[in-house]
């Protein structure tokens, strides 16, 4: 039997979050395995789509707006869309120097 205040300490890592979310450990680790395997191979397209940039056009952007909708469902909450929030007319704005414009002199 473990010492009253080491298992306390293990109470606490292992179960306080995922009680607090109303999950047993086990559907925490599996929800919070699959969220991050997702983010891992979002990343990878991330890095492909660094060096060509015609691959993997939206996908981080779409499946990040995916799981933040999914993560809001489960914790009751919804966030409005992120595009809404930083300019309604256009979801991808590019940086002035990247226009097809020519910035003024």
């Amino acid at each position: 039997m473990l010492p009253t205040r080491l298992a306390e300490r293990l109470a606490k890592v292992f179960l306080e979050h995922p009680r607090a979310v109303g999950e047993t450990y086990a559907g925490h680790f599996r929800q919070a395995t699959r969220i991050g395997a997702s983010l891992i191979a979002v990343g990878a397209a991330c890095f492909v789509h660094a060096l060509f940039p015609g691959l993997f056009v939206r996908t981080a952007s779409d499946k990040i707006r995916s799981l933040a909708a999914q993560v809001d469902k489960r914790m009751g909450t919804v966030q409005p869309p992120v595009s809404s929030i930083a300019n309604p007319a256009n979801d991808y704005p590019l940086p002035p120097l990247m226009m097809s414009e020519k910035p003024s002199n």
